[in-house]
């Protein structure tokens, strides 16, 4: 049976044949050593031969892994498609050439990654549909004597979503099921709406701009009056994941749903758009950081049912925050030493395959805890772990936990697995467990004589 690494880059483009065992090498060097600098994952060999595959401009590293990732969401009914934007800061490697502006007072030099990943409506991490990785411009207010509002939506840094919305209906439009893109508040904008979307493809973005014109009911109002003019439908309990230094906690929330008229700004041309909206809001909670969303939609919302539906869907965007977590605290991408910005983004798309693959094993463990380990994991991995632990291994569940002791986990109520950061170690010490295991059994002993 092929490995992971085989599997996901199947059917990438590697411009030549010869390369390909090379890239798959180095991909798995580096989901073995999650967290060392690229040239000590891979090694001086490995290195060498990525540096001549990632100089390559004919190649599609992630080609592969799309299609498998089609083919992991071919069999659900509805899937999640969460977007978003990270910052990948390269100030402190000046020798590095191609890199952007990231703005700020000292105006820090790094690139962008704008990434579409795909879950399950249970919030199962699919693998990557698309994923825009550039070296962003220096902020001007103008280009070329013209304000930035004026300009078509192909020269300015917002194309990122149409770009990604076209890499969504390529690999989707042919699904029986649905397909709902998820976008935090810098999606939303006319041009990403009215983009041409295949029929079975829908948006839910969050609102970003409160004081734009929209009409409800015939009635022109702002953003920010939709709560004055509809009354709270419903409230229930919502469970609110975790976030940087707040627990997960228990939320009430109030619920507005209705439908509205979204024309184009003043400065576009365009037909107005019908969408739905929802507004969530906690209710009797006084902190400056309360839950409170709005939501727009080209699904029709015509039940207080499918509108708490969408909060839980728009909830799930958190996956995605997890998966830019893993790529820059656990692989440490911000310290990759690799000079161009052509090889670098050649490597990044890699250590993204690698996040995923991460996010993935943190999640089956949650989820599917009773699952046949040998169903998830290779068999060679399996019987290494029961070597070590002297234990027979059953479960997802087995698996990580004698995983986890690689690491020095143990088990609490908080805690009854190990999460992401815990799982990027010791899956580290368990590859080169398994390099050992593997080098041992080639190894010929003579004797003295």
């Amino acid at each position: 049976m092929d490995d992971w690494a085989s599997i996901e880059l199947r059917g990438s483009n590697f411009g030549h044949e010869r390369f390909r065992p090379n890239a798959i090498k180095v991909l798995t060097r580096l989901g073995e050593n999650p967290g060392l600098s690229f040239s000590a994952a891979c090694g001086p060999a490995v290195r060498k031969s990525a540096n001549r595959l990632f100089s390559r401009s004919d190649i599609d590293l992630q080609q592969g892994h799309v299609e498998q990732t089609v083919q992991r969401c071919s069999g659900q009914a509805l899937v999640l498609a969460l977007e978003d934007t990270t910052d990948v800061n390269y100030d402190r490697h000046k020798d590095k050439k191609g890199m952007g502006h990231l703005g700020g007072p000292r105006d820090i030099r790094g690139i962008n990654i704008h990434s579409v990943l795909c879950a399950s409506e249970q919030g199962e991490p699919l693998g990557l549909i698309g994923q825009y990785i550039w070296a962003p411009a220096k902020s001007k207010s103008k280009v070329d004597g013209i304000h930035l509002r004026k300009l078509p939506i192909e020269e300015k840094e917002s194309m990122k979503w149409i770009r990604l919305m076209r890499d969504v209906n390529q690999a989707f439009g042919d699904k029986r099921g649905q397909v709902l893109v998820i976008t935090d508040r810098e999606g939303e904008f006319y041009e990403h709406f009215s983009e041409p979307r295949k029929t079975n493809i829908d948006l839910l973005v969050r609102g970003n701009h409160m004081e734009r014109k929209i009409f409800f009911k015939g009635q022109k109002c702002k953003v920010l009056d939709l709560p004055d003019l509809v009354e709270v439908q419903q409230t229930y309990t919502m469970t609110v994941q975790r976030q940087k230094d707040r627990e997960e906690r228990e939320a009430q929330i109030g619920v507005r749903y209705g439908s509205i008229e979204y024309p184009p700004t003043v400065d576009r041309k365009g037909a107005v758009i019908t969408l739905s909206f929802v507004h969530a809001a906690e209710i009797n909670y006084s902190e400056e950081d309360k839950i409170e969303w709005y939501l727009f939609t080209s699904m029709v919302i015509e039940s207080v049912e499918q509108a708490r539906k969408l909060i839980t869907f728009y909830s799930k965007r958190w996956t995605i925050e997890r998966f830019h977590y893993i790529l820059k605290t656990g692989l440490k991408i911000e310290k990759v030493q690799i000079d161009t910005f052509g090889r670098l983004k050649n490597a990044l798309e890699l250590y993204s395959i690698v996040a995923w693959r991460i996010l993935w094993l943190a999640y089956v463990g949650k989820v599917k805890p009773q699952a046949q380990a040998k169903a998830v994991f290779e068999q060679s991995q399996i019987e290494i772990l029961e070597n070590l632990n002297q234990k027979k291994i059953m479960t997802v569940r087995d698996f990580l936990l004698a995983m986890g002791k690689l690491v020095g986990f143990q088990t609490s109520k908080k805690q009854p697995l190990p999460g992401e950061k815990l799982l990027w170690q010791a899956y580290g010490q368990l590859m080169q467990i398994q390099r050992g295991f593997e080098l041992a059994g080639k190894l010929k002993f003579s004797g003295t004589g």
